[in-house]
């Protein structure tokens, strides 16, 4: 398994911590989670450490949740959804994730950001790794709804198959058009 380097568990969880002991209210958050956007890396690295890491905080204060097939979505804080603790592509995150709260929302859940990675090797036989936000299915009864969603949120990637042997190694099942 392929992995980037995305913000810990450990860090989400602290983060989360430390936003309930300071009481910051969701508009702070937001706020301060906005500015990591907002300013550029060559501005943060000149603020004191103590302020970029509130905003820092804040910013991995993320949510990924898919409830169904709609391509708008509407969040419910109450029904489950995952950590996910991926920066804006202006840091240079390859899986980059953009979040905010929407009406009736305390936490912050993305809508923006990549929905598809793939690394590819060529050479005498092509290796590649991807990973697609959700799952490939867009129908909530499918088990490819959201299959990959956790291993998006944790950097993991599939294995793509190019071969006829690997394929066919790992088929659920075969369709034939016209059958």
């Amino acid at each position: 398994t392929v992995a980037f380097e995305p913000i810990s568990e450990g860090k989400f969880e602290a983060s989360k911590r430390i936003i309930q002991e300071t009481e910051l209210t969701a508009e702070s958050v937001r706020f301060y989670a906005s500015l990591v956007d907002y300013y550029t890396v060559y501005k943060l690295k000149r603020m004191s450490a103590s302020i970029v890491q509130m905003y820092l905080l804040c910013f991995v204060h993320d949510r990924y949740q898919r409830l169904n097939g709609d391509i708008v979505q509407d969040f419910d804080d109450e029904a489950e959804s995952l950590p996910v603790a991926f920066a804006s592509s202006r840091w240079g995150s390859l899986a980059s994730f953009g979040s905010r709260t929407y009406p009736g929302t305390r936490k912050m859940y993305g809508t923006s950001g990549n929905s598809f990675v793939a690394a590819v090797e060529f050479g005498d036989r092509v290796s590649a790794k991807a990973i697609t936000v959700g799952g490939l299915n867009n129908d909530p009864n499918s088990p490819h709804f959201d299959d990959q969603a956790e291993m998006y949120t944790k950097g993991l990637f599939r294995d793509v198959l190019f071969y006829r042997e690997d394929i066919e190694a790992n088929l659920d099942r075969e369709y034939t058009p016209g059958n």
